[in-house]
């Protein structure tokens, strides 16, 4: 017997207990901060979203900590999947692409809204999802794919993304077995077209196909220029487009020097070049304070000329 072999085969088994079961408490992580955040809001007596300050700073928090411009807390996955297949907006009839291992919570949104759900085959030892199974699952009714990052394991989510996008359709993931499972560089949900922010000028121009476009907002400044592209073809369209992390990063020596200029802050400078970089740039900077808010719109009176615009470049 070697040891590399799985217990099934006559292996050493890993464990020798059971995992706890999701009725046993010790098979929870929830701990003292757990209830301790429980009280603080039973205690302040309130209990929504709306008027409350808990669930829009898990919003913000959990964006930020996926690097995604926006999140949405919803009641429960199955819930959060009812909004994303809304968002579909399938005709009655429409097809949409799924695993037939899953909670009925990943079901029960495609037919809410009158799409048939069309299973496709899963990878044996992963049980997720392959692009092989979905490519022979897709037909001319075929609206979208739902794809389950199934017991923590990411499916192959950048070769599903890329099958959607060359038959057209919307990719959405479920990742509530999987939430902060690392897909490369980024995590899951930040592949598919439902949950990420990062949008392309092909995934722009897709969008307004289905509906008008009022705003764009990708992560974009003065030191992280990746969606520059995106930023002109807004411009171009009249589309509005807000950069998310206007002041991320470190200023480059620059700032600096065209600051002293203008007699201004570093970041009054960076507000400024947004502004002047697009006429449809729209900054939402953010404040923790009423002088904050007036050094950020003190920003509006700084014209940065050609060549600070050149200098800051």
């Amino acid at each position: 017997m070697e040891n590399s072999q799985l217990a099934r085969d006559g292996g050493a088994p890993v464990r020798t207990e059971p995992l706890p079961s999701v009725m046993n408490a010790s098979g929870r992580r929830f701990g003292d901060d757990e209830v301790k955040a429980v009280e603080r809001v039973l205690r302040s007596g309130m209990l929504s979203a709306t008027w409350g300050t808990e669930v829009p700073a898990l919003e913000l928090e959990f964006a930020s900590l996926l690097g995604a411009g926006h999140a949405v807390a919803c009641s429960s996955g199955t819930a959060a999947l009812h909004l994303a297949v809304a968002a579909v907006n399938p005709e009655p009839g429409d097809e949409i692409i799924t695993t037939p291992i899953s909670d009925m919570g990943t079901v029960f949104p495609i037919m809410m809204q009158n799409a048939v759900p069309v299973f496709a085959d899963v990878d044996p030892i992963t049980g997720n999802l392959t692009p092989q199974t979905v490519a022979a699952a897709i037909t001319p009714r075929t609206k979208a794919v739902i794809v389950v990052h199934l017991f923590g394991k990411p499916a192959a989510v950048r070769e599903l993304r890329e099958l959607c996008d060359r038959h057209g359709i919307l990719l959405i993931e479920d990742c509530a077995q999987a939430y902060l499972a690392p897909v490369g560089d980024s995590y899951v949900g930040r592949i598919g077209h439902i949950g990420i922010s990062a949008v392309t000028i092909a995934e722009i121009e897709r969008a307004r196909s289905v509906a008008p476009i009022a705003a764009v907002q990708n992560e974009y400044s003065l030191v992280s220029r990746a969606h520059d592209d995106e930023v002109d073809h807004c411009a171009a369209e009249g589309i509005v487009f807000v950069p998310y992390f206007p002041l991320r990063g470190e200023d480059p020596p620059a700032v600096a020097e065209v600051a002293e200029a203008h007699g201004a802050t570093p970041s009054q400078i960076r507000l400024a070049w947004l502004m002047r970089r697009s006429p449809t740039i729209v900054t939402i900077p953010g404040t923790l304070s009423l002088e904050h808010l007036k050094e950020n719109l003190a920003a509006l009176e700084i014209e940065l000329d050609d060549a600070d615009f050149e200098a800051l470049r």
